[in-house]
């Protein structure tokens, strides 16, 4: 993970590098709604999401690619029901995630003039997650928050992932701040093989 990261790095500065300025760069932050699936527990299927909350850091490089690095937290209590001998047992878990994610992020419609762009983009992520479970007892629910000894299917885990994504930014050149918004689609590589969704908006001051 660690050699993937220096290569995307070496390559973006590279890049930049090379080309004949620097659009810019910009401090941001995001709102997103995410959604999680994956057998996070066994069984458990697609399990709903939240609100993440996040930054952001641009580096614009003509001609054609940016680099950016995001940094989201999300957490969420979740309600899930699993079987032993048949018989369904209500359990509860909280999730926490808080991720890091290097981006390239390639222009597809740039037209000369228009505030519109509209861009693709991959690259990788680095996630530290927290999971603590517990079941009912003796026929009354108990929450994560109230149990003695939680079970912990990941304690503060890293997890790499893939990510991908389609968004849209919209800027004008009299105004130090730019609009964008991102639909994300992650992969993380845990044995459970969590995916995610992710619906982000934000807002960029520009330098």
């Amino acid at each position: 993970m660690k050699n993937i990261i220096v290569l995307i790095a070496v390559i973006s500065i590279g890049y930049a590098g090379n080309a004949s300025a620097l659009v810019g760069i910009g401090f941001g932050v995001e709102l997103s709604s995410v959604n999680y699936s994956g057998d996070i527990l066994p069984g458990s299927g697609d399990l709903g999401g939240g609100t993440a909350y996040g930054a952001m850091l641009y580096i614009g490089a003509l001609p054609v690619i940016d680099l950016e690095l995001h940094v989201n937290y999300f957490t969420q209590d979740f309600t899930y029901t699993y079987n032993v001998l048949a018989v369904p047992v209500p359990a509860s878990f909280t999730y926490q995630d808080l991720s890091t994610t290097i981006l390239l992020k390639k222009n597809l419609i740039s037209l000369p003039m228009s505030p519109l762009q509209v861009y693709v983009g991959g690259g990788v992520g680095w996630h530290l997650m927290n999971t603590e479970v517990a079941a009912a007892i003796a026929g009354g629910s108990l929450g994560p928050e109230n149990a003695d000894n939680p079970i912990e299917l990941f304690k503060y885990a890293a997890k790499t992932s893939a990510e991908g994504l389609v968004g849209l930014r919209l800027s004008f050149p009299v105004l130090p701040f730019a609009l964008y918004g991102d639909a994300r689609f992650g992969y993380i590589f845990a044995t459970e093989k969590i995916r995610t969704t992710q619906i982000a908006g934000g807002i960029m001051l520009k330098f």
